[in-house]
């Protein structure tokens, strides 16, 4: 059934259009009305000149053997429309200038029979480029310029039906799509080049969380062996009454016998050749090669994160050893007044010189062995060389929030550049957020804002500028002017017009809510009341 609904009027009832049967998707363009039904045909309807809500079908045109999903105009090439079904098939059309009838134009046929395509979008940049989303999660970008038609120029696959999807209009190159278990997904085709499909090739490229659940399997309620035959029963039988008979007579001995005899019995029995429970089990024991990569390098991540969280038993591993190795020996040598110099331990019960050579030589096994953890930085300040600890960490790009924080013990200016280190280390990670913290730390707080408007943090930007900036500074209206733009290319018209508003600037905001494509009641309201706060400042 289709119906129309007319906002203008008072009556608010819907007009039924009886003319369209089996309607599967709607199309309007130019006062033509476009119809896909539920049998793959594509209807073209005019409106009667007697009935404003009746409709004259001027052309049936079968496209597919499925329901149509999606029919989509080029938005610059405005006569082409593109046709998808629930099947393995894409139809371009052109529709004439004057009664606006299809024609066929190119037919592409997917390799894979049992795809389906449940969306189409073309680019807007490009009147040959569009993107399909398929009820297989394949979302696929197409060339009609390219030599082979039937071939896709770009192919992702996710792990569900994706059901929309879009070029970013900023960056064609990034495309945003959703489905059935996924929100909303965004990826570059320039970085997923290497998942791109190949001819005999079909398989999942991106793998996700429900694709390593272990699913349970269902294990027979009791062990099917092989039925007994009556002999075999009876001799179990008299086996079983026999021991008993023994073992009140003769105690464990006679036990000990039978319970040999039914152990070889039971030994003698073979499972069914159906039952596989047990390799299956070996088989889920079994971690594959990625996954078991994956989960080192997770390993190796929370290493990095947690070095100096860690707690060893002691940091002085050259004195440990020696109270655990040979200690009758080292016991007799202090006793004996023989040799008890070469040893660390009375070096802790000596001299602040015999101190520092136990340091030394503590230090020098940390860093010969390659210890990392707190014990650098506990060294490092007791032998007063923390200064050329921290200096190495800055040149290797190491720092943490651990050396930042003991650097203020030798100069505020040591610590600030620290601070600028550490904040340019993030900086290259890829933490804006953390980097900017340092920089606020060391009170450049105009630094901070331009670093979080490159990376597109225009809120956070604008939040320091209200609160450490003057009223007037000529900053301020930059972070505004940069984020109303962000939001204006990003598609994000009507956040953007908010801001206009908020900012103050009712002319561009009328103008950025004027770019709107389908412009409903509500957004006309609102360009009402932008054009009459026009009319009165003016």
């Amino acid at each position: 059934m289709l119906a129309i609904y007319d906002t203008n009027a008072d009556l608010k009832d819907a007009h039924i259009v009886r003319e369209a049967q089996n309607v599967s998707s709607v199309s309007v363009r130019g006062g033509v009305l476009y119809v896909g039904t539920q049998n793959g045909h594509v209807q073209v309807y005019h409106r009667s000149p007697n009935s404003p809500y009746s409709y004259i079908k001027k052309q049936d045109v079968p496209l597919a053997t499925r329901y149509i999903t999606e029919i989509a105009w080029s938005p610059i090439a405005s006569d082409h429309v593109a046709v998808v079904a629930n099947s393995n098939t894409i139809h371009i059309l052109k529709a004439s200038n004057g009664d606006g009838l299809l024609t066929l134009v190119q037919t592409i046929t997917m390799k894979p029979r049992k795809a389906a395509n449940a969306w189409v979008k073309w680019s807007n940049h490009n009147a040959n480029e569009f993107l399909t989303c398929g009820f297989d999660g394949c979302v696929r970008v197409w060339d009609l310029k390219s030599t082979n038609t039937n071939e896709e120029k770009f192919l992702k696959q996710f792990p569900c039906p994706m059901t929309c999807g879009l070029f970013l209009p900023t960056d064609e190159q990034i495309v945003m799509c959703a489905g059935k278990s996924t929100s909303l997904e965004m990826f570059d085709m320039r970085l997923e080049q290497t998942t791109m499909y190949k001819a005999g090739k079909y398989t999942h490229f991106n793998s996700h969380p429900l694709d390593e659940v272990k699913w349970a399997s269902k294990i027979p309620a009791r062990i099917e062996a092989k039925p007994l035959t009556a002999a075999e029963k009876r001799r179990a039988k008299r086996a079983i009454v026999g021991g008993t008979e023994i073992q009140a007579a003769n105690g464990d001995a006679g036990s000990a016998e039978n319970g040999a005899e039914v152990v070889e019995k039971l030994g003698a029995l073979k499972l069914s050749d159906n039952d596989t429970v047990g390799v299956k089990k070996e088989e889920e024991n079994q971690v594959p090669t990625e996954q078991q990569v994956a989960k080192a390098n997770d390993a190796k991540t929370l290493t990095a994160i947690s070095v100096f969280l860690k707690n060893p038993t002691t940091l002085l591993n050259l004195t440990t050893k020696e109270l655990n190795k040979d200690v009758l020996e080292k016991l007799n040598m202090v006793l004996n007044n023989t040799g008890s110099k070469t040893l660390l331990c009375p070096k802790l019960f000596g001299t602040k010189s015999d101190a520092q050579q136990l340091l030394a030589e503590e230090l020098k096994n940390h860093r010969s062995s390659k210890n990392i953890g707190i014990s650098s930085l506990f060294m490092t300040q007791l032998n007063f060389t923390i200064r050329e600890e921290i200096q190495n960490c800055i040149q290797n790009k190491q720092l943490c929030e651990w050396h930042v924080a003991v650097a203020p013990t030798i100069s505020f200016s040591f610590w600030q550049k620290c601070c600028q280190a550490f904040a340019d280390q993030l900086l290259e990670q890829g933490f804006a957020l953390q980097a900017a913290t340092y920089i606020i730390a060391m009170h450049r707080h105009v630094e901070a804002i331009e670093m979080l408007m490159s990376k597109h943090y225009y809120k956070e930007a604008l939040l320091i500028g209200r609160i450490h900036l003057q009223s007037d500074d000529p900053l301020l209206a930059t972070i505004s002017d940069r984020w109303i733009t962000h939001l204006d290319m990003n598609g994000n018209l009507t956040g953007s017009a908010l801001l206009c508003v908020l900012f103050g600037q009712i002319n561009r905001a009328h103008d950025t809510l004027a770019k709107v494509r389908n412009v409903h009641p509500e957004i006309e309201r609102v360009l009402e009341k932008i054009k009459s706060r026009q009319d009165f400042k003016q």
